[in-house]
């Protein structure tokens, strides 16, 4: 523990008050500097007892501590998935799977997509798993669609069911679709 610590005066001067017990000063007079003393349990020291409960008698830094062991746990829960991208062409007027289905219990949920119409016929796209889920007119070459989505709005497909991609004809379509899988 130290002896003295120093302290600005109300005068503007800068003195050392000695710690201890009987010198830990007033807060009737403003040049008398009040100090909490490390043996005192009002902030805390190192050699503090745990906090094992919220509501016990314990200093703030104990119960602080106790409040940021919670934090490891947010932040472990709270993880953001691995966002994988596919980008390619399709051309057949039949369904083209673009991903397979994840498994049980998995969905594929897209945050980025691009589509676009690469041919010079006007193309229907269609995005899907067991249903539609996207309609794209595309009336002439190099027109498509870009869109990403909010975290947390992603386009959820049905569970275990893969991604596909359908043309009205066989034209060309380029696709980049940015999507993770999650229960």
């Amino acid at each position: 523990m130290p002896t003295s610590r120093p302290y600005v005066g109300g005068d503007g001067n800068l003195y050392q008050r000695s710690l201890t017990d009987a010198s830990a000063g007033t807060t009737s007079s403003p040049d008398v500097a009040f100090f909490a003393l490390e043996s005192s349990v009002d902030l805390g020291v190192k050699n503090d007892s745990v906090a094992t409960t919220d509501t016990g008698n314990f200093s703030l830094i104990a119960l602080v501590k106790r409040a940021l062991q919670g934090l490891t746990f947010l932040t472990s829960t709270f993880t953001r998935p691995t966002i994988i991208t596919v980008t390619g062409t399709v051309s057949s007027s039949e369904d083209t799977t673009i991903v397979s289905a994840p498994g049980a219990g998995l969905s594929i949920y897209i945050t980025h997509l691009l589509l676009q119409n690469e041919s010079l016929a006007a193309t229907t796209i269609l995005l899907k798993d067991s249903n539609i889920r996207l309609r794209c007119l595309t009336q002439s070459q190099g027109d498509g669609l870009a869109w990403t989505f909010p975290e947390r709005r992603e386009l959820k497909l049905a569970t275990n069911t893969p991604l596909i991609l359908n043309l009205s004809a066989n034209n060309s379509c380029g696709y980049s679709i940015a999507y993770y899988i999650s229960s």
